[in-house]
């Protein structure tokens, strides 16, 4: 598979349709983000109507270009790329990724197209990835067809059928603290699929965990695959195309048949790998995996403030195969002395009022009584940031990041933090400094407590699985 190798770190690049004009659809997607992520090898637009394209010179064909070129991106109309693959072959290029659409997912003369393509490209010893792909990205080599991930390169892996898919995961996960390593958009999957791409991944050390989202399976020998890399790293699996609705649309986005839900799910555990079901499920389980310090146990203390929260809280978190036992009486006899009992329930949940919560060094000791207590493993806590309160005074979102930041910092518990604030004005200010607060001590944020249990409840039954 050295050809994956290619794919991930080429020495160059070639841009096949690059545009004049810098803001075009072709040079957002590439060109600036290979600029912008520090792309090491040179890089060549391809374009015969100019000489110049954003500084670098640009070749009326791939032929012209005087250096070697391992990777080339297609961003031609379709009928073009016969050629194109000529042209690949004379080059010696080793991976031609098609980004442009107009191939089997758009009905049988796109699929002979795209099969012709294919077969021409194998011949002469060039791999197509795609058509109808984003491509790669791999912030170790500056590869980037994904510019909203963070640069910082790190041990999540992606393999998607979908590009808004993995644009989502990887803008929203960088925020929330994941750092991305191999991410691949693979679209149609004429040549290169997610079998292959699997494998790839499951044999190299540096994809810690591994998220695919797929709408079909081109490979037969997909299960036994996921069943090997499976048995040395976490899989999450999130099939689209599940319901008959998303079938037709899996049909007309990437050309991929789908099956049936139950029948998925089944298979995808008995192969050792995390089924899932939305994006969001995805996301959180990726952040529990990689930013949570692993717990000791199902049996959560949980610090909020307000009753009704309180009570919700315990429910969800038991819904969700999660304990929460009521505190110790020496427990409970630490936070008399410093937590007034007036409105206050210190048994678990903790219904704390704002007096603690907006106090930095009260909210950290708050934590730090339960990190000591014998019989918690995990500390739940919700942020309590009225946005009329925040723009009156922010020291009460700098006293609950300030508190984050310590206990992530310097408690042996794992700590999980829940804010949902969102939609209006000053919210954006407060979860922006809360995500800092966050991936500063290393303490995973979910945007509700049912979503943070129920990824918790999938993370310990997979731990408790492993060996």
């Amino acid at each position: 598979m050295n050809h994956l190798a290619s794919l991930f770190s080429p020495s160059s690049i070639a841009i096949v349709g690059a545009s004049s004009e810098p803001a075009s659809g072709t040079n957002s997607i590439f060109l600036t983000p290979l600029r912008q992520y520090g792309f090491r090898g040179p890089i060549y637009p391809i374009n015969p109507k100019v000489s110049e394209i954003m500084g670098l010179p640009a070749y009326p064909s791939l032929s012209a270009v005087p250096g070697p070129v391992d990777y080339v991106i297609c961003a031609v109309a379709a009928g073009l790329t016969l050629p194109l693959v000529e042209e690949c072959q004379k080059k010696g290029v080793k991976i031609l990724h098609i980004f442009s659409a107009g191939f089997s997912e758009s009905g049988p003369e796109g699929a002979r197209l795209e099969a012709e393509l294919v077969s021409r490209a194998r011949r002469g010893g060039v791999r197509v990835l795609g058509p109808n792909c984003f491509g790669a990205s791999y912030p170790r080599s500056g590869l980037c067809s994904m510019p909203d991930m963070g640069k910082e390169p790190g041990g999540v892996a992606i393999i998607s059928q979908s590009a808004a898919t993995a644009r989502d995961l990887t803008e929203s996960g960088s925020r929330r603290g994941l750092k991305f390593g191999k991410v691949v958009h693979y679209g149609n999957a004429a040549d290169i699929n997610e079998t292959e791409l699997l494998e790839f991944m499951g044999e190299e050390e540096e994809s810690k965990i591994v998220a695919v989202y797929l709408e079909g399976v081109k490979d037969r020998r997909f299960l036994s695959v996921l069943r090997r890399v499976a048995a040395r790293k976490p899989v999450l699996v999130l099939k689209g195309g599940r319901s008959e609705a998303g079938s037709r649309a899996a049909l007309s986005h990437t050309g991929s048949l789908a099956g049936s839900a139950q029948v998925w799910r089944a298979v995808l555990r008995q192969a050792g790998a995390i089924p899932v079901e939305t994006v969001d499920e995805m996301e959180d389980l990726l952040v529990t995996f990689t930013v949570l310090r692993p717990p000791q146990g199902r049996r959560v203390g949980i610090v909020i403030f307000g009753g009704g929260f309180c009570v919700q809280a315990a429910d969800e978190c038991q819904n969700e195969g999660l304990q929460v036992p009521a505190l110790p009486p020496e427990t409970q006899a630490q936070f008399r002395e410093f937590i007034s009992a007036v409105g206050t329930s210190l048994k678990n949940p903790l219904d704390v009022p704002p007096a603690v919560v907006w106090r930095e060094d009260r909210n950290f000791r708050t934590l730090a009584v339960l990190d000591s207590c014998p019989e918690i493993d995990i500390i739940l806590t919700r942020a309590f940031i009225p946005v009329s309160t925040y723009l009156e005074g922010p020291h009460v979102l700098e006293a609950q990041a300030g508190a984050i930041i310590r206990a992530g910092k310097e408690l042996k518990k794992p700590v999980v933090l829940v804010s949902r604030y969102m939609g209006s004005p000053g919210s954006g200010e407060i979860m922006v400094r809360l995500l800092e607060a966050c991936r500063e001590g290393g303490v995973p944020l979910y945007p509700s407590v049912v979503r943070a249990a129920r990824s918790l409840r999938t993370y310990l039954e997979f731990m408790e699985k492993t060996p």
